[in-house]
């Protein structure tokens, strides 16, 4: 303490002398004003209020955080009238308590008072011990209810009376006056009042023939025209309507909700004249083109008896006296007049003549295709004219309007019509002259044989075309047609679809020859018989023509028998019709062995190492003539096949015949021996077994007998026991299976003998005093010599030994049947539990304070020291209860903020000491500043620049010199400036802010902070310097060095670097002292923005 005096005396020196300093040296700088001074200021929840509301009324401190001095005593009174007011208390003292509890600026035993005494509301704060911390603003609140009775408006001012305030260090006696700022509340009862002023009187039904104003006495409301909102009015802003129309004023309120009626009323000023402000866009018509004006782009002028003007667009039913539709050579120009609410005015328009845009065929002449000569007509034809004003007429064609084509030669031709300048064209046929009728010469006495094409030379057709020319035309092949049979027939010729006739006679055609056209079968085998079949002829004519095929009968052939019998000799057959011969050849051939089958033998089933057999085999021996014979399957023909290999076998069967071999083959299954009976060749070894022991087949042996009359032996240790019972005492017959066959043995099973127990403790074995044995979770255990044991139960009786009235280790006997074992227990005293359970008591019944954590330290330690079983006769939980309690009293939760409200540190119970006060300091000094840009620079290679550093430290509340550790993490809130705010918002992609902890040993540490758009939060187990810093990447090996000068509150309020501050009370301390020659180096790590 006595060090801190000592810094604030340096302090004050140096103060003074750079004030004298100051005066050369800043001289045309501004000089600082003195601090203001302390006043009472009184705020309201809201400035308006209407009948029955509530409002909220603070009284606070204002330049009080920077004031000079520090309050010891305080009194101050507010006036309230009854006429309007009626008094709500609420909770008017919840702002000092809890300025206590969050910011600890004086001892729950400071006093504090307020009273209500008849309208008025008191207030005063006294202890010589303790003084108002800076950091306070609000020094209560309480709240008044409008009364609902008040009818009229009224303006109320509530003010602070005889503030007084002593300051620390003056006289308690000889208060100082505090100036009282007040509060004005606008009470609104009344509702709005709506009223109308004009210079014309008013007619019947409110409706005026001139301007309109409207006003508002207080509140704001709606003009409407015509059912739209057309403005805004209030006491300030009245509204004047000058146009026609209906009008009302709507939702007309006051800012608490006080309403009044809606008011209507209406303006119809008269007509004097009107005039074209401007003419219609479209002033000039193409003749026929429309009917009506278009008005668009017309606007009319209306001068009113009051002279005032408004306008109106042109509509066409305004206009009338013109004719669009005709053009007159002597009348282009039109006088178009308007009519408006009786008046007129008119403006001029063009009418042009319409003109032939185009022309069109619509409908082409009736005749269209023509013959090679003909003239082209016109009848029927009709084209449609399209004017330039759009509008078409559909006119005849005549024959002077068309062009004809050349008519001389055939094709697809265009007809040109030309109508008023413009052509068009449409197309026609022009085809060959057409045959009409013809005759025929040179027909006289023709014939020919059937089948044979008909001479036609010298036959012509004289031909006449109907364009009145003839011609001769040689009569061919194509153009003629007529029925090929004997006798005399038709011809009919035809040319261009025009017929003529002659008469021919057709001939007989006679046989010339006959040939084979279809072989029979010429191949035989031995056996075989003769066959026709297939076998046909044709017959060829003189006509050159040839018949159908004619199938060949035996009586057609000669020999009528053919030879058979003559192998490997090629033999002739002749064929004869109508006296026509012609001959084919045949050969017979001896027959061959092709193949054989076999029919398997009736067994083909065996077991291992049985004889084959063939019995019931046939071989079948097919000839390639179709026919066949058999014989009976012997073992000579059959192969491949071993009686001794399991399994499926195929046997193959060969036939030789000359120098032909065929084969064939068939399946047979050679299946395993299966075993058919067993039986006891030798007992095993031991076939007496002690009670519960397994049995041993070792020595045994096994007959085995199968179905093909094999026999062998077998280990009985390989057979499958059943029927045996090991607990079973006596003979037992017992069941031996091997390969699903059985067979039986005797054994005799001896009874078993105990030879001791074994005893397992129980789960409790420590006990105390007065308590009974409790067994549970002993196991008794009996051993017999059979290498077994079982669990067996003891009676009580069979358990001695246990005293529960002596302390210390005890042996415990149990006994089952002839056979006894034992473990130990031990009894403790109960001396120290009561004494744990006795302090609990002690503890509970009296008000825990902070001298009581020795006691509850020890209790704890005591408790721990127990052994289970006397921790269960004490409540733990009153001891956690008694241990929260006391660390609530020795680490109290608590919430600190800054001097500005910008920081706070939010410590849980468990973090901070009750001895300890939390002290936020925003850091100014340059020489500081750069320090800690030059630790954070060492440690990290981006660019950095300080947005804003404070310092946290946890001090006792009666040293401020000495540091307390805290216990536990707290939380810490920092409020952004609008500058961050700014920054965060269009940060780049390299760019980032943190929050740094810079230990006094220099190291750094990112807090991993968590930004909000309004500020930043983390939480620390440690206080020192912290910074909010932008990190700037990629890293700048120089670094930017600046002038600047870190200034503004405690955290990012008034981040930013300035240059310049002429305020800064250290740099003119340095300029002086150096000036003087004083050498002197004050250097500060933090300052302490709260005084003890």
């Amino acid at each position: 303490m006595n060090r801190l005096l000592r810094k604030k005396k340096l302090i004050s020196i140096l103060l003074s002398v750079a004030l004298v300093f100051s005066g050369i040296y800043v001289s045309h700088k501004t000089v600082n004003a003195a601090p203001a001074e302390v006043q009472v200021v009184t705020s309201l929840s809201s400035t308006t209020a209407k009948p029955g509301d509530t409002i909220t009324v603070t009284v606070a401190l204002q330049n009080y955080a920077n004031y000079a001095k520090t309050i010891d005593a305080f009194k101050l009174s507010m006036n309230i009238d009854q006429n309007y007011f009626e008094f709500v208390r609420a909770a008017a003292d919840t702002t000092l308590n809890n300025i206590e509890s969050f910011t600890m600026m004086y001892s729950t035993s400071g006093v504090h008072n307020e009273a209500f005494i008849n309208n008025n509301v008191e207030l005063s704060f006294s202890d010589a011990r303790y003084h108002l911390n800076q950091s306070t603003t609000n020094l209560y609140s309480f709240q008044l209810k409008v009364k609902s009775t008040i009818t009229a408006d009224a303006m109320m001012e509530l003010t602070t009376a005889g503030a007084t305030v002593v300051y620390t260090g003056e006289s308690a006696s000889n208060p100082l006056p505090l100036t009282s700022v007040p509060a004005n509340l606008n009470i609104l009862a009344a509702a709005p009042v709506v009223a109308l002023t004009s210079s014309d009187a008013v007619h019947t039904n409110a409706t005026y023939n001139n301007n309109v104003t409207v006003n508002l006495n207080k509140g704001t409301g709606e003009v409407y025209k015509d059912g739209t909102k057309v403005a805004d009015v209030s006491s300030a802003n009245p509204y004047t309507a000058s146009a026609n129309g209906s009008y009302s004023i709507k939702n007309a309120k006051d800012a608490v909700g006080n309403t009044a009626t809606e008011t209507t009323f209406s303006i119809s000023l008269g007509l004097k004249s009107i005039s074209i402000a401007s003419s219609p866009t479209k002033t000039s018509y193409l003749e026929g083109t429309v009917t009506a004006i278009d008005p668009t782009g017309g606007v009319i002028n209306l001068i009113y008896n009051n002279d005032s003007t408004s306008t109106v667009n042109l509509t066409a039913a305004m206009c009338t006296g013109y004719d669009l539709t005709s053009y007159s050579s002597t009348t282009p120009t039109q006088s178009v007049t308007v009519t408006y609410e009786g008046k007129t005015t008119s403006f001029n328009v063009s009418v042009t003549k319409k003109a032939v845009a185009s022309i069109k065929v619509t409908s082409n002449p009736t005749k269209t295709v023509y013959s090679q000569g003909n003239t082209v007509s016109a009848t029927g034809g009709k084209i449609t004219v399209t004017y330039d004003n759009g509008t078409t007429e559909v006119v005849d064609m005549t024959a002077g309007m068309i062009t004809s084509p050349d008519m001389a030669t055939t094709g697809t031709k265009d007809v040109t019509v030309t109508y008023s300048g413009k052509t068009t064209t449409y197309a026609i046929t022009v085809n060959d002259k057409v045959v009409t009728s013809f005759t025929l010469a040179g027909t006289s006495g023709l014939s020919v044989t059937e089948g044979m094409a008909l001479g036609l030379s010298g036959v012509t057709a004289n031909l006449v075309y109907d364009n009145g020319t003839t011609a001769i035309l040689p009569v061919t092949a194509a153009m003629i047609k007529y029925t090929d049979a004997v006798g005399t027939q038709a011809v009919t010729v035809t040319v261009a679809d025009v017929t003529n006739t002659f008469n021919i006679t057709v001939n007989a055609k006679v046989a010339t020859a006959i040939a084979m056209f279809a072989y029979p079968k010429t191949n035989y085998k031995e056996g075989d018989a003769f066959s026709l079949s297939g076998a046909q002829i044709k017959v060829t004519y003189n006509n050159g023509t040839t018949s159908a095929a004619i199938d060949v009968t035996s009586a057609m052939i000669s020999p009528a028998t053919p030879i058979m019998s003559n192998y490997g000799v090629e033999q002739t057959v002749t064929i004869t019709n109508s006296s026509l011969t012609t001959t084919y050849k045949y050969t017979v051939s001896s027959k061959q062995l092709s193949g054989i089958s076999v029919t398997a033998p009736t067994k083909t089933a065996y077991v291992e190492k049985n004889a084959f057999s063939t019995a019931g085999g046939v071989i079948t021996i097919n000839y390639d003539n179709n026919t066949s014979a058999t014989i009976n399957l012997t073992s000579s023909y059959c192969t491949g096949y071993d009686m001794a290999s399991v399994g499926s076998q195929t046997v193959t069967v060969t036939y030789i015949e000359g120098s032909i071999t065929k084969t064939a083959t068939f399946a047979i299954v050679v299946n395993a021996k299966s075993l058919t009976s067993i039986s006891v060749n030798a007992n095993p070894t031991v076939t007496t077994v002690l009670e519960g022991k397994t049995l041993s087949l070792a020595g045994g042996i096994l007959n085995l007998a199968y179905d093909n009359a094999d026999a062998s032996t077998v280990d009985m240790t390989q057979a499958t026991v059943t029927g045996f019972d090991s607990n079973k005492v006596g003979t037992q017959t017992i069941t031996l299976t091997y390969g699903g066959k059985t067979t039986s043995l005797n054994v005799t099973v001896k009874a078993k003998t105990l030879t001791g127990i074994v005893v397992t403790a129980p789960t409790t074995t420590t006990y105390l005093t007065a308590q009974s044995l409790d067994t549970t979770g002993m196991k008794v255990s009996a051993v017999y010599d059979n290498d077994t044991n079982e669990f067996v139960t003891v009676p009580v009786a069979g358990i001695t030994g246990f005293d529960n009235s002596k302390v210390g280790t005890q042996t415990i006997t149990v006994k089952y049947l002839t056979m006894t074992a034992t473990f130990n227990v031990k009894v403790l005293s109960r001396d120290a539990l009561n004494a744990v359970n006795s302090s609990i008591t002690t503890i509970q019944g009296k008000t825990l304070t902070v001298a009581d954590a020795t006691a509850v330290t020890a209790l704890r330690t005591a408790y721990d020291a127990l052994s289970s079983v006397e921790k269960a006769e004490v409540n733990e939980s009153k001891i956690k209860a008694i241990e929260t309690s006391m660390l609530a009293l020795l680490y109290p939760a608590s919430t600190t903020e800054s001097t500005d409200k910008k920081v706070s540190v939010i410590a849980p119970i468990g973090s901070v000491s009750y001895e300890a006060k939390i002290i936020i300091a925003g850091i100014t000094n340059n020489e500081i500043l750069s320090s800690i840009t030059e630790k954070i620079n060492s440690k990290i290679t981006n660019t950095i620049e300080l947005l804003n550093t404070f310092d946290l430290s946890c001090v006792k509340k009666d040293d401020i010199t000495k540091k307390i550790a805290l216990n536990g993490s707290v939380e810490i809130t920092v409020s952004l400036s609008d500058a961050i705010k700014t920054m965060m918002s269009s940060l780049a992609s390299n760019e980032k802010i943190k929050v740094f902890f810079i230990n006094d040993d220099g190291t750094i540490e990112d807090m991993n902070a968590v930004f909000t758009p309004s500020s930043v939060s983390f939480t620390t187990t440690h206080f020192s310097t912290y910074a909010i810093v932008k990190v700037t990447e990629p890293v700048v090996t120089e670094p930017v060095v600046t002038d600047q000068v870190v200034t503004g509150s405690v955290d990012a309020t008034n981040a930013g670097v300035k240059t310049g501050d002429t305020t800064n009370v250290y740099i003119i301390m340095i300029v002086m002292i150096c000036a003087s020659g004083t050498l002197l180096t004050v250097r500060r790590k933090r300052k302490v923005a709260e005084e003890e």
